[in-house]
């Protein structure tokens, strides 16, 4: 269940739903992973510009950080 106050959101992949949250360790830990700012990243989702590693670098440590 996702708590809505700190920013969670739920994503289903695969049939299976993950919370994703925005915790300041996978913000940090998307930063690095991605190569640049969170700004910087999120213009790339906006103008959909991403890469496949751009969408694992955000996902991979909110799902973690979501207790997955």
């Amino acid at each position: 269940m996702v708590n809505n106050e700190r920013g969670e959101i739920a994503i289903v992949l695969g049939g299976r739903e993950y919370c994703l949250r925005p915790t300041f360790q996978a913000l940090a830990e998307i930063e690095a992973r991605a190569g640049v700012g969170l700004m910087k990243l999120a213009g790339r989702f906006g103008a959909a510009e991403f890469a496949l590693k751009d969408l694992i670098a955000v996902l991979e440590p909110a799902i973690a950080a979501g207790g997955a």
